[in-house]
């Protein structure tokens, strides 16, 4: 992945939410619901964001195409991460992540929801307020996630919903990649000659993923300011921003300027900065 994949985080008390309008809707028994006008409309479908903060290449939101509802987006900054030690630095970029991305929702006609608190209160919260049934998420691969995905999977199963987590972060899942015994690989070579097995029988062709018409429009995000979430003032460097249009562009100049092609033989030149696409 590029640049704009970074780490969710926390921080301190002052509230801060994107909360969608206060009327209440009730959530739907069935796969769909009736419109003002009497037609039948698919239940929407919502995108539980995490490291993601991107719309390119996205395994949970070609998941969230698979039917005909419109996409919703959820962030939570829960302070429960805390302990995971993010430090300003990350913190920064995830703000001016969750603004650039706002930014691309809200151009094709959708929008971003934000919400400060637990994460499996107000992923169950959003998804009872819209009348999802399906929630999509990249997989995190890192064990505390992973028991806030399981603790999501069974409250929502509890209000009728369900929680489809995607591989997104590897090319191949790590569980994938064994001898052909089946025992774990001892070296490079064996490792990589697992990968390739495994991509060999994996289709996965690149996909044009079509938004248009298919996102829900929601109201624009408090994002907080980086002070604000940690109650100080805050230094961030000015050479690096957060957000996939940056990281985008950035990825684009690396290529354009030739970076790619020296690529093979200028990789492990740690000390220089073009020498790779971070």
């Amino acid at each position: 992945k590029t640049a704009y994949e970074i780490y969710q985080c926390d921080w301190s008390s002052d509230v801060c939410s994107s909360d969608l309008p206060s009327r209440s809707r009730a959530p739907c028994s069935a796969s769909t619901r009736a419109s003002a006008k009497g037609r039948v409309m698919a239940s929407p479908v919502l995108v539980w964001l995490r490291r993601d903060l991107r719309l390119d290449d996205s395994h949970a939101i070609a998941a969230a195409l698979d039917g005909e509802g419109q996409i919703a987006f959820l962030y939570v900054l829960d302070p429960a991460m805390k302990a995971r030690g993010v430090g300003h630095a990350q913190l920064g970029l995830i703000v001016e992540g969750l603004e650039d991305l706002h930014a691309r929702l809200a151009e094709r006609g959708g929008g971003l929801i934000v919400r400060r608190g637990d994460t499996v209160q107000h992923l169950v919260d959003v998804a009872r307020e819209l009348g999802v049934e399906r929630v999509c998420a990249n997989r995190d691969e890192e064990p505390a996630a992973g028991l806030v995905e399981d603790a999501a999977e069974a409250v929502l199963s509890g209000i009728g919903a369900e929680l489809l987590v995607v591989d997104d972060e590897v090319n191949v899942p790590h569980e994938l990649v064994a001898t052909k015994e089946g025992k774990p690989c001892r070296t490079y070579s064996a490792y990589a000659r697992a990968v390739r097995r495994v991509l060999e029988e994996l289709p996965a062709p690149p996909q044009d993923l079509d938004l248009t018409g298919r996102l829900l429009a929601v109201p624009a995000p408090e994002i907080p300011s980086v002070e604000t979430l940690v109650g100080r003032p805050v230094t961030l460097r000015a050479d690096v921003r957060g957000g996939e249009t940056h990281a985008l562009a950035r990825l684009r100049a690396w290529r354009d300027d030739g970076h790619l092609a020296r690529y093979a033989d200028d990789r492990d030149l740690v000390a220089e900065p073009d020498a790779t696409s971070r």
